[in-house]
């Protein structure tokens, strides 16, 4: 048994995903960030290997960062399931494994190598993919196939705080049922997350000559344009003024529109005394993580990045 204090609406969560396949085999859940969504991974895992012992699971994602995090939980709250658990991504190949937390690119190679090489062990029983607004994709797709084609009994769970994709294709393509759905007014209301405080802070921007381009859910502002705009003297100098204002020395993730931006404003911060460090999407993994576990310890207060951290973050004490 795990050591987990579970939380009411995590019980609920779970409760309603057993219900959802009796009906149906692809079931969605939604739960905030912060609702403790790898906690309720995991608590599936637990109750579906009460009930059949034997069975293989497979937890999916796109991004090391999500097979890392959920393995160190395991390894604190399910020590007993450690020894029949591994990892397959890049190099490690623990495919014999009947617990297997995977990237979605190694599984899902177009070589098909690393796929018959854990189905040879078995067939796998259910599937659980963490991020699953990307499970439309070409790549999801082709796994869920391969792995219920194997097993047309494969019961499927994808979890994730955002259903609405940016390009509004929808997750039913995917999804039979959605089983539950917890969002931030709740927990706020239950007393599990903290109530935003907004300030808003007057610029003198424009975003009037900035163009925008794509359609439908893929426009966006034109990169090189919306830089020109936002990354100037002015607006850097404001930003950093109004960090040492309210902020100084509290655990904070600042998003910029460039790298360069990023990296420009964290030397700013250090300049003024704060703990600060930015890291971009050819930052090394290792030193990315590393970068985590320091501000975690509190060796850094802020990162500067663009849309490096967007999902997948564990740092509950921000």
């Amino acid at each position: 048994m795990s050591n987990v204090e579970w939380r009411p609406y995590q019980i609920e969560i779970m409760d309603a995903i057993e219900k959802g396949w009796e009906t149906a085999n692809d079931v969605l859940a939604v739960a905030a960030t912060g609702a403790g969504k790898t906690q309720i991974m995991w608590g599936i895992v637990e109750k579906f290997l009460d009930k059949k012992p034997g069975s293989r699971i497979i937890i999916l994602a796109h991004r090391a960062e999500l097979i890392t995090q959920p393995f160190a939980r395991l390894q604190s709250f399910w020590p007993h399931l450690l020894p029949r658990a591994g990892i397959v991504m890049a190099n490690q190949n623990d495919s014999h494994r009947q617990i297997i937390v995977a990237t979605v690119q190694t599984l899902g190679h177009h070589s098909k190598k690393r796929m018959a090489d854990m189905l040879q062990y078995g067939k796998v029983d259910l599937l659980i993919i963490d991020e699953c607004h990307h499970s439309v994709s070409a790549s999801y797709r082709s796994v869920i196939e391969d792995l219920r084609q194997a097993n047309p009994a494969l019961k499927h769970l994808g979890v994730t705080a955002t259903p609405e994709r940016a390009d509004k294709v929808a997750l039913g393509k995917v999804y039979q049922v959605e089983a539950a759905n917890v969002g931030v007014k709740r927990l706020i209301s239950e007393g599990w997350l903290c109530k935003p405080i907004v300030h808003g802070v007057k610029t003198n921007i424009s975003l009037s000559g900035v163009s925008v381009v794509g359609s439908g859910g893929n426009r966006d502002y034109n990169q090189e344009q919306l830089v020109a705009a936002v990354e100037t003297d002015a607006c850097f100098k404001l930003v950093v003024k109004t960090h040492m204002e309210r902020i100084m020395h509290r655990p904070t993730i600042a998003f910029l529109p460039s790298v360069k931006g990023a990296y420009r404003m964290a030397e700013m911060l250090r300049e003024q005394g704060i703990a600060a460090i930015a890291a971009d999407g050819n930052t090394p993994k290792d030193e990315r993580s590393a970068i985590l576990d320091g501000f975690s310890a509190g060796k850094y207060t802020t990162i500067c990045n663009v849309a490096l951290w967007t999902e997948g973050l564990d740092l509950p004490y921000i």
